[in-house]
């Protein structure tokens, strides 16, 4: 299934319908740099959310997606490197996300989102 801008649109739409803003907000973003990834990336920086974007190997997109953003919004996109299916980096990646604006108020979480677009297929039969 392939996702077009009026799909992440509809989605982050759905997120703030409460009437809660997404500035002061941080999410992380595995694989965040190309497709879809980047289209919620670009998005959800759109509606104010500061922004953690993970790459495995891919750090010349990484850093022009950083740049345009932070074009738009100084300071307000992290990247961080990492082989998801080394399981001794993950807990790497998320100290340094949830550390990404500092402390948190009594009560607040900081990092608010997840979404996990890596488009890599694990090797095996499916079914």
């Amino acid at each position: 299934m392939r996702y077009g801008r009026a799909d992440i649109q509809s989605w982050s739409i759905g997120m703030t319908q409460n009437g809660s803003s997404l500035a002061g907000k941080a999410g992380l973003i595995t694989g965040g740099v190309h497709r879809i990834g980047a289209a919620i990336a670009r998005q959800l920086h759109a509606e104010g959310m500061d922004l953690i974007l993970h790459y495995r190997s891919s750090s010349v997109a990484a850093a022009e997606l950083q740049a345009t953003l932070q074009a738009q919004r100084p300071d307000s996109v992290l990247l961080l490197q990492a082989d998801l299916h080394q399981t001794d980096q993950l807990e790497g990646l998320i100290e340094q996300a949830v550390k990404f604006r500092g402390p948190r108020p009594a009560g607040q979480q900081r990092l608010k989102l997840l979404p996990h677009p890596t488009g890599e297929p694990k090797p095996g039969r499916l079914g």
